[in-house]
């Protein structure tokens, strides 16, 4: 499992690429998915990318301005958006996945029992990155 990167923001690449088990190309990733809708993520997904890169947003936000035109403009990125995954990239997902021996394990902030649910929600609502699983009792 890796572990949870908090880093400056001019030191994110770098550290994303130490961490990776597929590295980018000395430029940055080819492409990036977030998920959390948290308004720093939305931005450095923009910044891990190589030129002509593509940004993919999935669920929505608090509707906070988060990326700037000058941040894909210049590298000429792509941005798409959708409220649920497509289907097509979901097959890409989950391909990436097998051919990397991926695993979802190492995306997981915290497991939850229900009875912390409230807390829970919390978090998901301060935009904490990561993903949660709320546990049944």
């Amino acid at each position: 499992m890796l572990p949870h990167l908090v880093v400056k923001k001019s030191e994110t690449l770098q550290r994303l690429k130490a961490s990776s088990s597929c590295p980018p190309n000395l430029e940055g990733f080819c492409g990036s998915i977030e998920t959390s809708g948290a308004s720093n993520a939305q931005s450095l997904v923009i910044d891990v990318l190589r030129p002509k890169g593509i940004a993919i947003y999935l669920g929505l936000s608090k509707g906070v301005p988060s990326i700037s035109p000058e941040q894909f403009i210049h590298k000429q990125i792509r941005l798409q958006g959708s409220k649920v995954l497509p289907s097509w990239a979901a097959v890409e997902m989950m391909n990436f996945m097998q051919e990397s021996n991926f695993s979802f394990e190492q995306l997981i902030r915290e497991k939850i029992p229900l009875q912390r649910a409230a807390e829970a929600f919390e978090m998901f609502e301060s935009g904490m990155s990561g993903k949660f699983i709320l546990l049944p009792n």
